[in-house]
C-alpha cells in the first residue's frame, strides 16, 4: 500500500524539488508520521533536502562519515546524533539509507511518540525511493549536460567576438569562473624555446605567463618552480584534476593562494586526441578554496573548451603571421610610390610594378583565406553531422576521418607557412656535413616508389652519370635539409605524373672547370606553361593543370624548395615539353650545386 502510493508520485517530467515534495508528503500520511526528512546527494557537491511539515526544515541533520545500508531506529534521542529533535516535539526516529547506482540519499522519520513503522514497512520505502532517485539523478545529469553544452556556446561566442588574444582570455577565465562555480581561474601560456620536444623533463628556460586577475600570484614563474605545473604538462593532452592539494606537500606558486581544489586543461598544439606527442600551448585552471569532486561532465567540458582555446590560438598565431606578411607587402608598396614621386622617369615603370604586388597581395590575402578557412569549414560541418543523434558507427568514421584529414590540411599549411617564413628570415641554421647520395637517394625513391605504385601504378628509376659514381659520389650538406626538399619535389612528381608512368632522377656530376653536381628529376604530366614556369616557385602560385585537375596542394611546396636550396648555395630551374605521339609533357627540375660542396 505504501510503496503503491509512493510509485503514483513517479510521474514523467516532473520538477525535482516537486517530485521530492509529493514523495515526503506522500510518505507522512501514508506512515502516520509526524516529520520526514528526504536527501538526495546527485553528486559530491550537489544534494536536494525536502522536508514534512516545511516548519522543520531548518533542523541540522548528522550525516554518517560513512554510507551504511542497514535501518536504524532510535525511541530515545537524548545520547543520539538527533537529540536536537526532541526541542521540536519528536520522541523517535527512524533512518532508511538508499544506496542506488546514480545517486544515495537518506530518509528520516519522525514521531511524537516513541511508536515507529516496522522494519518491513521502512523495507518497502526503499525500491520507490531508489527509482526516485535514478529518475533525480538523469534529470540532473540532462541538466548538467544542458549547462555544460551552453557553456562551450559561450566560449565559441567569445571566440567569434573577440579577436584579441589578451581580451579573449581575460573574457574566457571570467566566463569559466561563473559556470563552474569556483573562486579563481585563469589561463597559463608556455614559453619554450623548444616546444615539440619530449615531455620528459621541464627546461630551465620553460617559463609560464598567467592571464587572469588572479592577484595573489605572480604573473609569471618557471616551469621547473612549479609542481603542479610539471605534472599537468606531462599528463597532457588529459585534464589532471586535484580533489584536495593537502593530501600532498606540493611546491607550486600557485599554492600562494587559499586554494584546495584545482584543474587543468592543457592548450594543445593539435586536435583533440590522446597523443602525447602535440605540443602544450599551456594551460586553463579552475581553483577552488574548499576540497571539490570533480564530475566527469564537467572534466570532459573543460577538455572540449580547452581544445577550443588551443585551436584558436593556433588560429590567431597563423592570422597574425599572415598580417604580418601583408604589413611587408604594404610597406614595400608605400616605399614604391615614394620612389615613383622621386623618379618621373620611371613612373611606367613603378606603375606596372605597384598593380603586380597589389595583385600579388590580393592573391595571397584570397589563397590564406580560402586554404585556412576551407579545412574548418569543413570541419565544423563534419561536427554538426556528428552531433546528430542515430549515426550510424560508419558514418562516424567517415565523418571522423574527415576532421582527421582536414586538421592535417590545416596543420600542413601552418607548419609550410612557418617554415617557409623561417627560410625567408634565415632563422634557421644550416647544419652542413657529408652526405652519401647514393644511398640516401635510393633510400628516398624507394619510399616513394611503395607509395605511389599502388595509387597511380608510377615507375621510380634513379640514375648516377657516370654509373660508377653511384657508391662514392658525396654531397656536402645539411641532410634534413636537402632531403626535404627532395622529397617535396618527389612528391610532386607522383601527384602530377600521368598514370603509369615513369619518374626518373638523375644525379650527374660534372667534372669541368668549374666542376657542378646536377640533379635532374622528370616526370610525364600535365604541362607547365612557359608564361608560369617564372612564377611557379612563388608562394600560393600554383599551375592551371594542377587547378583543372583539382590536384590537392597548398602552393607553397615548390617556393619553399626554392628556398632550401638557395640556402645549400644552389639554384633551381623548370622545363617543360611536349612528349612527341603523346598528349602529356615532359616536366624536368634541375638543381645545380658548385663544385666547393662536391666531394668523393
Amino acid at each position: 500500500m505504501v510503496s503503491a502510493a509512493l510509485y503514483d508520485c513517479l510521474e514523467f517530467g516532473i520538477s525535482s524539488p516537486r517530485l521530492l515534495t509529493r514523495l515526503t508528503a506522500a510518505i507522512a500520511q501514508q506512515l502516520q508520521v509526524d516529520w520526514v526528512c528526504l536527501r538526495v546527494d546527485l553528486s559530491p557537491s550537489q544534494s536536494l533536502t525536502e522536508t514534512w511539515p516545511t516548519n522543520l526544515a531548518d533542523v541540522n541533520l548528522v550525516l554518517p562519515q560513512e554510507f551504511h545500508p542497514d535501518i536504524c531506529t532510535y525511541t530515545d534521542l537524548r545520547h543520539t546524533p538527533y537529540h536536537a529533535l526532541m526541542a521540536q516535539g519528536l520522541e523517535a526516529i527512524a533512518t532508511v539509507p538508499l544506496p542506488a547506482q546514480q545517486a544515495q540519499g537518506y530518509l528520516w522519520l519522525g514521531c511524537q511518540s516513541q511508536t515507529l513503522p516496522q522494519i518491513n514497512t521502512l523495507e518497502a520505502l526503499r525500491p520507490p525511493l531508489q527509482l526516485a532517485l535514478g529518475i533525480l539523478a538523469q534529470q540532473n545529469r540532462i541538466v548538467n549536460c544542458q549547462q555544460y553544452q551552453q557553456a562551450q556556446r559561450e566560449i565559441q561566442q567569445l571566440i567569434d567576438e573577440i579577436q584579441d588574444t589578451q581580451k579573449l582570455f581575460q573574457a574566457a577565465s571570467t566566463q569559466l569562473q561563473t559556470i563552474f562555480g569556483v573562486e579563481q581561474g585563469g589561463i597559463l601560456l608556455l614559453k619554450s624555446a623548444n616546444p615539440l620536444r619530449q615531455r620528459q623533463e621541464p627546461d630551465p628556460t620553460d617559463t609560464l605567463e598567467l592571464k587572469s586577475s588572479w592577484s595573489e600570484l605572480p604573473t609569471q614563474w618557471s616551469l621547473q618552480d612549479c609542481e603542479l605545473c610539471q605534472v599537468a604538462w606531462q599528463k597532457a593532452p588529459l585534464v589532471w584534476v586535484i580533489a584536495d592539494t593537502t593530501t600532498h606537500p606540493w611546491q607550486s606558486p600557485l599554492l600562494g593562494s587559499p586554494v584546495r581544489s584545482l584543474l587543468f586543461a592543457p592548450l594543445m598544439g593539435g586536435q583533440l586526441s590522446s597523443q602525447h606527442s602535440q605540443p602544450v600551448l599551456g594551460f586553463v585552471i579552475l581553483a577552488q578554496r574548499s576540497p571539490r569532486q570533480w564530475l566527469p561532465e564537467e572534466i570532459q567540458t573543460m577538455a572540449s573548451i580547452a581544445h577550443q582555446l588551443g585551436r584558436t590560438m593556433i588560429h590567431h598565431q597563423a592570422l597574425r603571421q599572415v598580417q604580418s606578411l601583408v604589413e611587408e607587402r604594404t610597406s614595400q608598396l608605400k616605399w614604391s610610390l615614394e620612389v615613383q614621386a622621386k623618379l618621373s622617369q620611371q613612373m611606367r615603370h613603378q606603375i606596372q610594378q605597384l598593380r603586380h604586388l597589389n595583385r600579388l597581395k590580393d592573391d595571397f590575402l584570397s589563397t590564406v583565406s580560402h586554404e585556412l578557412n576551407t579545412p574548418l569549414a569543413t570541419m565544423k560541418l563534419a561536427i554538426k553531422m556528428l552531433k546528430q543523434p542515430g549515426r550510424s558507427p560508419e558514418k562516424q568514421r567517415t565523418y571522423l576521418n574527415i576532421l582527421d584529414q582536414e586538421l592535417n590540411r590545416e596543420s600542413k599549411l601552418i607548419h609550410d607557412l612557418l617554415q617557409l617564413q623561417q627560410a625567408e628570415a634565415s632563422e634557421f641554421a644550416l647544419k652542413p656535413q657529408r652526405l652519401a647520395l647514393g644511398p640516401a637517394l635510393s633510400e628516398l625513391v624507394q619510399k616513394f616508389q611503395d607509395r605511389w605504385t599502388p595509387l597511380k601504378q608510377l615507375q621510380f628509376h634513379l640514375r648516377f652519370k657516370p654509373k660508377a659514381l653511384s657508391t662514392k659520389l658525396q654531397f656536402e650538406t645539411d641532410p634534413e635539409q636537402f632531403l626535404n626538399a627532395m622529397s617535396e619535389l618527389l612528391t610532386n612528381a607522383g601527384k602530377y605524373a600521368t598514370p603509369k608512368s615513369n619518374v626518373t632522377l638523375s644525379v650527374e656530376y660534372l667534372g669541368r672547370s668549374p666542376a657542378r653536381i646536377q640533379i635532374r628529376l622528370c616526370n610525364d604530366g600535365a604541362a607547365i606553361h612557359t608564361e608560369e614556369q617564372s612564377q611557379i616557385f612563388d608562394k600560393f602560385r600554383r599551375g592551371t593543370g594542377a587547378t583543372a585537375q583539382a590536384i590537392p596542394g597548398t602552393g607553397l611546396g615548390l617556393a619553399l624548395v626554392k628556398t632550401i636550396v638557395e640556402h645549400l648555395e644552389g639554384s633551381i630551374t623548370v622545363s617543360s615539353d611536349p612528349n612527341p605521339h603523346r598528349n602529356d609533357y615532359r616536366t624536368c627540375f634541375l638543381l645545380d650545386f658548385p663544385q666547393a660542396i662536391a666531394g668523393f
